[in-house]
């Protein structure tokens, strides 16, 4: 009996630890979706050179909490900041827009992933960012 505890123990906690990285590598890819929607969205909006309204200024926010909702509900994935940065000229239709997002990762268990990587504290801060052209195109638009 004492053998079967001492064999079956470690591949538990492989296993455990194995579904843990999953699920963290699921969420981050998750949350590089969600940077990459929101940078998508930054760009429609804050086009200025289309006529016409092109939505809020924080919709780039909405589409990044949008995109991760499965993963918030399921109590994994806290999204805390997003930010798009956009350092060149409203009207220059070559910028690279960039979006940046923080999240925390919830572990699911405490003996696992989340304590060789980050020493007993159950959430995983993630950073991660996408670059967008802006596509910008110049209108000339006559009314008749």
């Amino acid at each position: 009996m004492m053998e079967l505890l001492v064999v079956i123990v470690p591949i538990l906690l492989i296993l455990v630890n194995a579904l843990e990285f999953s699920r963290y590598t699921q969420c981050k890819m998750v949350l590089q979706h969600a940077a990459v929607v929101a940078v998508r969205s930054c760009a429609v909006t804050r086009n200025t050179m289309n006529p016409g309204f092109t939505g809020s200024a924080d919709d780039y926010k909405k589409a990044a909490r949008a995109a991760v909702l499965p993963w918030r509900n399921a109590g994994r994935l806290n999204l805390a900041e997003v930010t798009c940065e956009d350092p060149a000229d409203p009207r220059d239709d070559s910028a690279v827009l960039t979006s940046k997002l923080r999240a925390s990762y919830t572990c699911l268990s405490p003996l696992s992933f989340c304590l060789a990587m980050r020493r007993g504290n159950p959430s995983v801060i993630m950073r991660v960012s996408a670059t967008y052209p802006r596509q910008g195109a110049k209108y000339d638009v006559h009314y008749e």
